[in-house]
Order: C-alpha cells, then sequence, then structure tokens
C-alpha cells in the first residue's frame, strides 16, 4: 500500500469467499489468505509455515484488530474486491473495476487483508459507508497532514512515505516491505502525482427514484409531460432511464451502444461539485444560525430569475439576502442570516444542458438533437453528462444518432505533438493543396479508427483528387454544343455501352446513397474513386473517345455518349456535393445549359439542388453481360501487350484480334460483333466458333486469342487500318477509312 495513507486506516478488508489460516510464528499468530500463506512465510523469513486453522473470511465479519501505532480500532470488513493478487492498481485508478480486474490475474502479492482508509481510495469509501466507519481524511487541500496526525503533523504526504516506513520498523510492526511498479495517477497538467481525499461534495444520485412519472416529446418534438412507462408503468432511476434511451440511439459505430451501456451499469453517482473559484454557482445557501443547507426549488426558481435577467456573475456580485427570496427564513430555524455555496457546478454539467440551452432557445429548432458527433472519449464526457440532463429534464435523451470518431495520427500511428515534430497543421494544408484535398482525406479516411495524416497520405489523397476532377473534365470537354433539352437521347435509343455507362452509375449512386445515409464517407470515397478510375476512365471513356471524336458531331451515335457523359457529369456534382464543396460547384456551373426547359433551369448551385436518384437505368442483365465482355477485353489486352513487346504492333490500332470462343461464350460476342473493336481498341477483329463436348459452358474465359498485324491501310483520321479506303483530293489526297468518308461527306452537308 502507500504508506502515506495509513494515518488514516480504520479498517482492513478481507474476502469472504477466500480462506484464511491462523499462521503461527513463535509468540505471534497471522492471519493471512491460505493461499498466500506460503509466499508470506518466505519474504518475511519465517520459514515454514505452521498452519494452526483455517477459516472462511466470512468468519472474520465486525472483528477488531488494533492500529499499528494509534490507540484505535481497526474494523474487519467483508469486501468482494479484496484480491489476492494486491490492490495497487485499484487504490489509484480512476477506473477502479478495470483495475480491479487486471489486479486479480496478479498472483502471489499481499496478504490477502487489505488496509481500509475510507477517506483515500474509492473501494475504501463505498465499503466505509456500509459499515459505517468515518470518512476519515487527514490530509489539507495543500497536500500535508492535519496538526492533530500523531508523529507526522502537518508532514507532506510524500515527504512522510519513507518516514512512515522507518517508523513502522522501529516500533516493530513491520514485518516485510519492498517497492514494486504500477500505474499511478498523475496531474494532466504539470505531470505530477496526486492524490485522493474525500472531501464534501455534491451528487447526482443515478438510483434514487425520487422522480413523477417519465415524459415524452409530442408531434412537433415539444416535451409531453406525464408519460407513463409502457413496462412499468412506475418512475424509473436515472440508470434505469439511461439504459432504456441507450436501447433508442442510434450509435455509429455500432459498439458504441454497448460502450455506453457498460459505462451507465457500472458508473458511480455523478459529482457535480467543483472547487473553483469561478463557474456557474450551486444555487445553494447555508443558514448562519443552524448551518442546515437551503436547496428549495422556490429558492433555486428565484435564483435562475436574477441569473436570466443579470447572468451567473449576480451570484458572485451580490449578497446572499439579495439572491434569496424576500422575508425568506431558515425552514429548520426560521434564522434570516445565509452564506452562499462556495462550489461550482462541473463543467460538465454545463455542456450536458447545451442541448436545452440552444434547441429550446431557439423557435426553428426542435429539441432533441437530431446527431451528437464527438471523438470516442465523450462516451464519458459530453454523451454521458448530456444523456443525465436530458433525462432529469425530460426523460428522453437529447440525441437522436451518437456519432464517435477516432483521433488523427501521423502516418506511423502515433499521437501528434509539435514537440515532437509530426504535427500537420490543416492551414498549412490548405495553404499547399487547398481546403478540398483536407475535406477529401476527411472523407476518404475510415473514421471509426484513428485517422492516419501526413504528407504522403496527403499526397496520395491529392492523386485521388485529380482523378476525379481529370474524370469530370473528360466529361464536361466533350459535351461542346451539347443542348441536353434538345439533343437528349431516351435510355431506350442509347447505345448499348452508353446504357451500360448509366446502369453503372445507377449502381454506384445506390452505394453513395447508402454510404452517405450510414454514415460511411470513405465508402462513399471509394465507390466514387473506382466508378471514374475504373468504370469510368479505364473502361468506357476509353471505349468511346472513337465516337466523340470521329461521328458526325451532331450523329445520333455521338449525342447518344454525350448524353451518358452529361448524367453522369450531373450526378457527379450531386454525389461529390458533400464533400467537395467547391469542385462540386464547379462541375455544376460547367454542365451546358438546358436550353428550352424555361423554369425547369437548374439552380445556380448545386447545392441547391436536390441529391440524385437512382434513374431507373440499373439493369442487371445488362451489367452482367458487360462484365463478361470486360473479362475478355482483360485477356485480349494482355494479349497486345505480349504483341507490343514482341514488335508485332506498335500501337493497339495496328492489331487484329482473332478469336475463338465456346457457345454461350460465343454467342455473348456475336451478339457485339459489330462493338468488338471499338470495345478492344483495335482495327480489326475475327470470331470464331469453337465446338467441343463443353460448348455450352458460360463461363466467358473459355476463349482463345491471338493477335496479328492489322490488314489494310491507316486511315489518316481515325487511324484504324482498312481494307477499304479512299482518298479524298478536297482533304489534299488523304487517305481515310469509308466510314470516316461518310462522316466527312455528312458534316460537309450540314455546313452547307
Amino acid at each position: 500500500t502507500t504508506p502515506w495513507t495509513l494515518p488514516a486506516n480504520l479498517g482492513i478488508a478481507v474476502n469472504p469467499n477466500f480462506e484464511y489460516a491462523a499462521m503461527e510464528n513463535g509468540d505471534e499468530v497471522y492471519i493471512i489468505a491460505r493461499e498466500l500463506a506460503e509466499s508470506v512465510a518466505q519474504k518475511c523469513g519465517i520459514g515454514e509455515p505452521r498452519i494452526i486453522a483455517t477459516f472462511p473470511g466470512s468468519r472474520l465479519d465486525r472483528l477488531e484488530a488494533r492500529h499499528a501505532w494509534l490507540d484505535r480500532p481497526s474494523l474487519l470488513m467483508l469486501g468482494e474486491h479484496v484480491t489476492l493478487g494486491g490492490e495497487a492498481d485499484a487504490e489509484t485508478e480512476l477506473d477502479v473495476k478495470e483495475a480491479r480486474d487486471k489486479s486479480a490475474t496478479a498472483k502471489g502479492a499481499g496478504t490477502g487483508c487489505v488496509h481500509t482508509a475510507p477517506g483515500h481510495g474509492h473501494d475504501d469509501f463505498v465499503i466505509g459507508g456500509r459499515y459505517g466507519l468515518d470518512i476519515y481524511c487527514p490530509v489539507d487541500s495543500s497536500g500535508r497532514f492535519a496538526p492533530d496526525v500523531e508523529h507526522f503533523a502537518s508532514e507532506r504526504v510524500f515527504d512522510a512515505n519513507p518516514k512512515i516506513v522507518e517508523f513502522l520498523k522501529a516500533s516493530g510492526a513491520l514485518l516485510f516491505s519492498e517497492e514494486y511498479r504500477h500505474r499511478y495517477p498523475h496531474c494532466w497538467r504539470c505531470k505530477n502525482p496526486v492524490i485522493f481525499r474525500a472531501t464534501p461534495q455534491w451528487f447526482i444520485s443515478l438510483d434514487a427514484r425520487g422522480r413523477e412519472t417519465p415524459t415524452e416529446l409530442d408531434e412537433d418534438g415539444r416535451v409531453r409531460t406525464n408519460f407513463t412507462d409502457n413496462e412499468t408503468d412506475a418512475p424509473m432511476s436515472l440508470r434505469e432511464g439511461a439504459l432504456r434511451e441507450v436501447e433508442r440511439v442510434e450509435w455509429v459505430p455500432a459498439w458504441g451502444a454497448e460502450r455506453m451501456r457498460n459505462m451507465l451499469k457500472n458508473r458511480p453517482d455523478w459529482c457535480v461539485s467543483r472547487q473553483r473559484v469561478w463557474g456557474v454557482p450551486i444555487p445553494v445557501f447555508y443558514c448562519a444560525d443552524c448551518g442546515v443547507e437551503v436547496a428549495d426549488p422556490q429558492v433555486i426558481d428565484h435564483v435562475a430569475g436574477i441569473f436570466e435577467r443579470e447572468s451567473a456573475d449576480a451570484w458572485y456580485a451580490r449578497e446572499a439576502k439579495d439572491l434569496l427570496p424576500e422575508n425568506f427564513a431558515c425552514p429548520n430555524c426560521k434564522g434570516a442570516e445565509f452564506t452562499k455555496e462556495t462550489d461550482i457546478l462541473d463543467v460538465w454539467f454545463d455542456s450536458g444542458s447545451s442541448s436545452i440551452a440552444v434547441l429550446e432557445h431557439y423557435a426553428e429548432l426542435r429539441w432533441p438533437a437530431d446527431m451528437y458527433l464527438e471523438g470516442g472519449d465523450q462516451y464519458r464526457g459530453w454523451f454521458n453528462s448530456s444523456l443525465m440532463v436530458g433525462l432529469a429534464a425530460h426523460d428522453a435523451a437529447p440525441y437522436k444518432t451518437v456519432l464517435t470518431h477516432g483521433w488523427v495520427v501521423d502516418g506511423q500511428g502515433k499521437a501528434m505533438h509539435k514537440s515532437a515534430g509530426n504535427a500537420v497543421s490543416p492551414n498549412d494544408v490548405i495553404k499547399q493543396s487547398g481546403a478540398e484535398i483536407l475535406r477529401l482525406w476527411c472523407a476518404s479516411s475510415d473514421y471509426h479508427e484513428d485517422m492516419r495524416c501526413s504528407e504522403e497520405i496527403l499526397q496520395r489523397v491529392a492523386d485521388g483528387y485529380r482523378k476525379l476532377r481529370n474524370t469530370a473534365r473528360f466529361a464536361l470537354g466533350n459535351l461542346d454544343g451539347f443542348a441536353p433539352a434538345r439533343d437528349s437521347v431516351p435510355t431506350e435509343e442509347m447505345q448499348e455501352i452508353d446504357r451500360w455507362a448509366l446502369a453503372e452509375l445507377d449502381a454506384v449512386t445506390e452505394r453513395v446513397i447508402a454510404g452517405y445515409d450510414a454514415y460511411e464517407f470513405h465508402t462513399v470515397y471509394h465507390a466514387l474513386y473506382n466508378f471514374c478510375t475504373v468504370t469510368l476512365s479505364a473502361r468506357y471513356f476509353d471505349i468511346i473517345k472513337d465516337r466523340l471524336y470521329t461521328a458526325a458531331p451532331k450523329s445520333h451515335a455521338r449525342r447518344s455518349a454525350q448524353t451518358a457523359l452529361y448524367r453522369i457529369a450531373d450526378a457527379l456534382a450531386r454525389l461529390l456535393a458533400p464533400i467537395l464543396v467547391f469542385t462540386a460547384d464547379e462541375i455544376w456551373e460547367n454542365l451546358p445549359s438546358s436550353e428550352g426547359e424555361g423554369t425547369n433551369e437548374r439552380p445556380v448551385s448545386v447545392h441547391l439542388a436536390e441529391f440524385p436518384a437512382v434513374a431507373g437505368a440499373l439493369d442487371k442483365e445488362l451489367l452482367k453481360s458487360w462484365a463478361d465482355l470486360f473479362e475478355i477485353r482483360e485477356l485480349v489486352l494482355r494479349k497486345l501487350e505480349a504483341a507490343r513487346n514482341q514488335k508485332i504492333i506498335g500501337s493497339s490500332l495496328e492489331a487484329h484480334v482473332k478469336i475463338a470462343a465456346l457457345g454461350k461464350t460465343y454467342e455473348l460476342l456475336e451478339q457485339h460483333r459489330q462493338e468488338l473493336p471499338t470495345v478492344f481498341i483495335v482495327s480489326q477483329v475475327s470470331l470464331s466458333q469453337v465446338h467441343t463436348a463443353e460448348d455450352s459452358s458460360p463461363s466467358p474465359i473459355n476463349v482463345s486469342v491471338l493477335v496479328e498485324r492489322a490488314k489494310g491501310k491507316k486511315c489518316e483520321r481515325c487511324w484504324k487500318y482498312s481494307e477499304h479506303t479512299v482518298e479524298l483530293p478536297r482533304y489534299g489526297g488523304a487517305v481515310v477509312c469509308e466510314r470516316c468518308a461518310a462522316v466527312l461527306a455528312e458534316m460537309e452537308g450540314d455546313a452547307a
């Protein structure tokens, strides 16, 4: 134990469930937990212990021992907090239950008999109160013993530690002592060790059932009184009400409910008083004649009225008589002189009242709040205090949803400190990369865990941002001359790959909306990033470039692609708006205007527009067909790369791809025969069917691919190779394929 607490000893705790032994040593007999007898004898140099009796700890209840050097009894008490592993941690840690569990795993320390000073420890305080002991605390607020403490009067407690050990040795009361490392509380600010002192405080009871029936909210969110709990039809304690409300609140992440539940089950009464020189006063008065405290509701309401007019500063500016109702007299002795309480309210009571102060003050707001959002440390803090105040005032939690996030740490997962040189300043990030990069880092991080941040990580985020931005740029850059109301192609008339792109857009819209609804912002980012980089950039955009760049500007084929691009860009702006606010507005501003729509013009900002809904283009069969085609495409691209390495071709447009396929795979390719050169980005594709016993296999990988050099001449306009080319004298004798010749003729006709 800590020696300085021994002057405050009033009892000894034993576990009623342990077996204890009477161990003889010469003329003396020691009472020790039977399991620890050998280790105690060895440490004390007693030799082989001679056990003369054993008995359960419960037999020791309320026997009296004598204090080690003071002429007063030390009561033996039964407490299940006593372990065989020593109580050093449990005496000092704030989370007593956790400390006790840890202590129970450390075998072989102590004696099974625990020194108890009700004024200097949580367990000591609890068991001392149960046995009616005085809450004796002979240490003042400066950490010195009181003048009446025998032998150590006015000593600083930490200075007294070695002196008490020496005093015990000199008086023959110490059999053995040793030093060992254990956790000990320290001041968060100056890092010096602190001590526990029991002092008079104000508490809010968590288990008293003094309230009347609970309340609920009406349809407008206002508090409705006189609601009776359907299950018990009886008043509930704060603890019971809090546990009830935990089940009604949505917790993000979901494990927050269990964390809050465990805290509420084990937490002690709420100590709401603090010894500070300024803060929100506790509106209690003391009669100068009889000392009785006055906490009358009438008095509190009167003081609250003064505070509403003059603020809480009135408590410090006015005398006690000026804060009390006129002619107020002590209800106990009728005295007329009073003093004010000097303690203030816990600041967590202030913050816990914030929902009432804010949401009930403004007519446009409603209590409870939709969401409380804070770090994981606030389960013990703001979430907890707000729940208690909300229950006390309205018998309901002050929030519908609670969301918690991890901490920002450096790239190696270590806490950031300026002194360690690993801190990342948000202002520096904004100056260097812009606020959008910081927002995207937040959105892309899984906030359920600690979020890593470093220059390298931010650079990766910036790279991801550029890919999102370049996707939007490509779409917008190919909408020149496109007026949505005039030029849009109905979905059912669009080319199949354009309909596929819109089906993929519907699928990603579903995932993004689900992500936002679940506050899973990192899944939103990854869904949009993969959509932009894989679905669009690596596949769709690659394939439609030929159509966008070589088809006639007003042709159905080009308008079909532009329609898809417009709808994709419009949806991207809306989907990105919550996390990339400026970029989304920039995309929105550069979308082509909706000519001819009159009053249906788009809002001036994407943030005034509705969030996108699934457009009904989600065709699962279409998605499956194109998933198979893209699997075949990956195989073709690998073969093209091999042919390029073998110098058979240079660019993919120099290739003639020959494919042999089995049954259903062949049928799929045959259905898209005309599109295959564009899908594979080659000049020519030959397709043949292979007949085998397994030709009904649906697997798209049942194909063989051969790459040869394309036949014919290179078209100077689309760069594809064709065996059917023409020279155009009006274009300086340029050689073009028949397709491009037809497009040029169409363009010339439009120009005329």
